[in-house]
């Protein structure tokens, strides 16, 4: 399994910002980083909130199959 963003999810905002990342690599400034970029350009409120919450379930099943640890649960929506 190639666990790297861009191969999951395709060309998004998280793949414009992190590129070819392995997700058991990416850590919760990486993914600040994005939510900080869609608010840079403009993005609305409930796109950001939206983004953060797929992040979250993401990472939860990330979690459930041993693939990573991480749980950016404090993520912030500027």
């Amino acid at each position: 399994m190639n666990n790297c963003f861009c191969n999951l999810f395709g060309d998004n905002w998280i793949c414009k910002y992190v590129g070819n990342k392995r997700i058991e690599d990416m850590n919760e400034n990486d993914l600040q980083l994005v939510i900080d970029r869609m608010h840079k350009q403009g993005l609305s409120k409930k796109h950001m909130t939206n983004l953060r919450a797929t992040i979250s379930q993401f990472y939860k099943f990330c979690r459930r199959i041993k693939v990573s640890t991480l749980n950016p649960e404090f993520l912030e929506i500027p």
